[in-house]
């Protein structure tokens, strides 16, 4: 979370009373986005939209890492449990959190 930086993005939940709770910035060089997401079980999109105004081009790179829930233990900190080239189409881009845990923090970057 302390990466974050620049501008603040909207985050639409899929379900305004669910239990997914996202935070998204787009960076100061539009270069780079970012979410934070949790509270949610399965398999959870997020959308990126608005991208066609930065610099990210229309394949990012997306990488997805996850920070399990350590309980009363110290964290190993956050693995990367995904990296692919995404398609931004129209200035969106949808990602897909596989097998999320609702006690668990996952982190999207594009870029």
């Amino acid at each position: 979370y302390g990466q974050q930086n620049g501008n603040s993005a909207r985050v639409t939940p899929p379900d305004g009373n669910g239990a997914l709770q996202a935070v998204a910035s787009i960076a100061s060089d539009k270069k780079s986005a970012r979410a934070i997401m949790g509270g949610s079980s399965g398999n959870n999109n997020i959308t990126f939209s608005g991208l066609s105004s930065t610099s990210l081009g229309s394949s990012p790179k997306v990488t997805i890492w996850t920070l399990a829930n350590s309980g009363d233990s110290q964290s190993s900190g956050p693995t990367v449990t995904s990296t692919y080239t995404g398609s931004v189409s129209n200035g969106t881009i949808t990602v897909t959190v596989p097998n999320m845990s609702a006690n668990n923090v996952y982190l999207v970057t594009l870029g």
